[in-house]
Parts: C-alpha cells; structure tokens; sequence
C-alpha cells in the first residue's frame, strides 16, 4: 500500500474515531497509539511522527492542549481537523455515488422479479 492510501485509511479512522468517541472528540490522542489502534504500519516511531506532520502541515489534523503541562509533551493530541473531516465525508460521498447505480439496479431487478412471482 502506498503512502497515499495509508493516510487516506489514517484519517477514515481517525473520523470514525472522532464519531463514535466523546473524549477522543474534545482532547483528540497521543499520535503514536493512534497509529498503533489503527492497525497501519508507518515504520519506526519517527516515520509515525512524519506521517503526523503531513497530515498537520496540510491541514487534515488539528493538534490539541487540553492544559498547559500539555506543551511539555515533545508532540500533544490530534485530532481530525475541520478540513480533515470534510476530506473523509467527501471520499465516501464519491464512493456511494460510483455505487449508487449498482443499487439502484438491484433493488428494482429484486423488485421486479419479486411482482413475477
């Protein structure tokens, strides 16, 4: 899998996170057990911070201080940004559109045979 297709992944679990998990929603988490949770190999714990920095620098994650002992930490929590979000609802958007026919199709296909009897 490319670099592209693992940040992609990233941030779909990262949004899923965010949807479903209430403190990951206000204080965001730790880079590393994010990408550990994620189940996407990056490489080493350099490689994972870099991977976190492309997606910062472009604006996809947003980084969280919950309190001020929080900039003692070498990196803080993220979290999806704004931008990040839109990034993932848009992907999934342009899938169910590809898809949509298909479904369209099969429905009135099961319908039809379904008034055939």
């Amino acid at each position: 899998m490319d670099l592209i297709k693992k940040l992609e992944k990233l941030m779909v679990f990262m949004y899923e996170k965010y949807e479903e998990d209430d403190v990951f929603k206000q204080y965001g988490d730790y880079p590393w057990p994010l990408i550990e949770e994620s189940g996407i190999e990056f490489g080493d714990a350099g490689a994972q911070l870099a991977v976190m920095d492309i997606l910062r620098k472009h604006g996809f994650i947003e980084v969280v201080r919950p309190t001020r002992s929080a900039k003692i930490v070498s990196y803080s929590r993220v979290r999806p940004s704004l931008k990040g979000m839109e990034f993932v609802r848009d992907k999934r958007k342009s899938i169910l559109r590809r898809e949509w026919p298909k479904v369209i199709s099969a429905i009135t296909e099961g319908f039809i045979k379904g008034l055939k009897g």
